[in-house]
């Protein structure tokens, strides 16, 4: 159902504006919907993306509302895990072998998890968090990941990718940077790898969320 609020040329507010998905609210605007909801619940902060033209409607202040919102199609959001950095490594013990991986699942429940293994030391759960900001179905969504090799390390490692491109999250879907096994005196290797997740809409392409994060794998066969 539409907003009810036009701007001078006849445009409904929602056509103008990002919907609410995630962040903090501005103060109520005293503009209300039909169903006394305020405006100020309806639309994306400004914060996650840039302004729309004047709509001619004020707030107590006397500026224009458009200072409250992102701009229709603007608004980009990040996951918790952008920015972060995990590790996963090991040693190689004498006259054995070992391998180390780090794997981001992103879940049909909406939610995804970080997940660090190594040969001697088994699986540890790094992040968790939810993917589905927006609510709804899960296939409503698509996701397209990015892994690229920062050049920091001794090579890329083993990357298994499921969404190399886009894809339906109606399944779950992995993205794992792995090394090994090697065996002791084999050297020291590490992968340094970024990792860009893009989730958008099925329905129009809009994305969503845009976040990157790094994995850093190690083996150490020095012994």
């Amino acid at each position: 159902m539409a907003s009810g609020f036009r701007n001078s040329a006849g445009v409904d507010f929602d056509s103008l504006f990002d919907p609410y998905q995630q962040g903090t609210k501005p103060a109520n605007t005293g503009h209300r919907t039909s169903d006394g909801v305020d405006l100020a619940n309806r639309y994306a902060p400004i914060a996650f993306g840039t302004k729309a033209p004047d709509v001619g409607f004020r707030l107590s202040s006397g500026a224009d509302v458009s200072t409250l919102w992102a701009a229709k199609g603007t608004a980009k959001y990040t996951l918790p895990f952008d920015g972060a950095t995990y590790t996963a490594g090991e040693t190689v013990p004498a006259q054995s072998q070992g391998s180390a991986s780090l794997a981001l699942r992103l879940k049909i429940d909406g939610t995804y998890d970080i997940v660090r293994s190594t040969s001697h030391n088994g699986s540890s759960t790094l992040a968790t968090g939810t993917w589905n900001t927006g609510g709804g179905a899960v296939s409503n969504y698509q996701v397209l990941a990015t892994v690229t090799d920062t050049g920091g390390g001794t090579g890329p490692g083993t990357i298994t990718n499921d969404a190399a491109t886009w894809v339906s999250l109606s399944t779950q879907r992995n993205v794992s940077v792995a090394l090994g096994p090697y065996g002791p005196s084999s050297g020291s290797h590490d992968a340094i790898d970024t990792v860009r997740v893009q989730i958008r809409r099925a329905s129009d392409g809009v994305v969503l969320t845009d976040s990157t994060c790094t994995f850093n794998v190690s083996v150490d066969g020095s012994v």
